[in-house]
């Protein structure tokens, strides 16, 4: 949850720069932060079940299968070393992770 706000935030703010940057000052051009969020929550939860630990529980989702739940901490020193690291193995994955039908590795 936090990431994807971390992340949106950023973005937007990136975003924001370059309308800056071009003299484009309409908000109307500009994502809303509650678009962001959403588009970001999938490489959040890529990187929390990707780079976390199965908690050993698991959820029911609506179509009655099991989902492992995953964790991942880390401090703002941790974040800034490994966020590059993150992103750059989404996009080589596209986006895969280990529960992902089996089609990413470990």
């Amino acid at each position: 949850k936090y990431l994807a706000k971390i992340l949106a935030i950023l973005v937007q703010m990136y975003k924001r720069e370059l309308n800056w940057n071009q003299n484009i000052y309409d908000e109307s051009a500009l994502p809303t932060l509650l678009e962001l969020e959403f588009y970001l929550g999938h490489i959040t939860v890529w990187i929390i079940r990707t780079k976390g630990n199965s908690s050993g529980s698991s959820i029911k989702t609506d179509n009655g299968d099991y989902k492992r739940l995953y964790k991942l901490e880390f401090n703002k020193r941790e974040f800034e070393k490994n966020i590059k690291d993150w992103c750059q193995l989404y996009v080589n994955r596209r986006g895969q992770h280990r529960d992902s039908d089996g089609k990413a590795k470990a």
